[in-house]
């Protein structure tokens, strides 16, 4: 009788590490872990790829906007003098400089913009290439 306790004993606790997953393979579980790792990471990174798009899109219609308010059209009357046309002119060139310099600053954030687009699509693609490899 003892001996038959023990043997319905063990395999009472072999039932129940069984049904409770001890003792079984983690690889599955830290594959499914990874792959949702890497899911969220992918939709994170999609996310970010639309907002650069966005930015991008609305900082070109900026340099557009700003490079077709750069002309200066200039009106004098025929009784100007030499110095009024001469501070009307300059005014005019100030202005345009400034233009040209906000048109440099939104080029270069432009740049910056398509330096970070082209960085955040390499890393999606690796990650969708390490996430197919994962769900082989």
């Amino acid at each position: 009788m003892k001996k038959r306790f023990y043997s319905i004993g063990s395999l009472i606790c072999a039932g129940l590490l069984a049904i409770f997953g001890f003792g079984s393979c983690k690889s599955g579980k830290a594959l499914q872990a990874e792959r949702a790792r890497l899911t969220a990471q992918t939709d994170s990174l999609n996310s970010r790829v639309a907002d650069l798009n966005f930015q991008i899109k609305d900082t070109q219609a900026k340099i557009e906007a700003l490079r077709r308010g750069t002309h200066v059209a200039m009106y004098g009357g025929p009784n100007m003098t030499f110095e009024e046309r001469r501070r009307m002119e300059e005014a005019a060139r100030k202005r345009e400089e400034a233009m040209q310099e906000r048109i440099k600053v939104e080029e270069d954030k432009l740049k910056g913009l398509d330096s970070e687009l082209y960085d955040t699509q390499s890393k999606l693609t690796q990650v969708q290439n390490r996430l197919g490899e994962i769900s082989k």
